[in-house]
């Protein structure tokens, strides 16, 4: 199965195969992604991006962090590797699409530099702080600001990839996954 691994430790974006394996390719995830419990953010068209999902848990040094940014859309910072998969209609893994490069995807991402590792650490954890139920629309609208402006910190401090353009956050936009659609038939 051709798929994409992200490494920020190794800052690289490369074209990984991993054994076709039927329905079954979830723990292929986790010997990849280094981890024991995976997530998915949806990239749009039948394009995912699997990550380790307690990646901010682990120690800084062996997991690196990256940011993905998606054209005005939003960005969203990751801890630890990600893989960037496809999918049928069914939702099983598939390869991803031959539209989908290592160029594309590194146009997508930003590193951050080894130096900049604690400003990672501290702004997943005011991510992580914001999680949680809201009890209004103002609530609601006061906590995607202020994902907005960690999100443009994390631009700030990412090491940005030559070929990157990343474009700000909308507030409306940032928390909402299934908004990200940069994957195009």
């Amino acid at each position: 199965m051709r798929t994409i691994l992200i490494d920020p430790v190794a800052n690289t974006v490369t074209e990984h195969t991993l054994p076709d394996s039927g329905k079954g390719n979830l723990q292929s995830f986790y010997d990849v992604l280094n981890c024991d419990l995976v997530d998915y953010v949806s990239l749009g068209n039948n394009v995912d991006l699997w990550v380790d999902d307690e990646g901010a848990l682990k120690d800084a040094a062996e997991r690196g962090y990256f940011v993905v940014h998606n054209m005005g859309r939003g960005h969203r910072l990751i801890a630890g590797r990600g893989l960037v998969v496809g999918h049928d209609e069914d939702g099983n893994s598939t390869s991803i699409p031959d539209r989908v490069t290592v160029d594309m995807i590194k146009r997508h991402i930003l590193f951050f530099h080894p130096n900049d590792v604690a400003q990672a650490v501290d702004l997943m954890d005011q991510i992580t702080g914001l999680n949680g139920w809201v009890e209004s629309r103002e609530d609601l609208a006061a906590r995607q600001s202020e994902m907005v402006l960690i999100m443009e910190k994390a631009v700030h401090y990412a090491t940005i990839n030559p070929n990157a353009k990343p474009a700000p956050a909308k507030a409306s936009q940032t928390h909402a996954p299934t908004g990200w659609c940069w994957i195009e038939n």
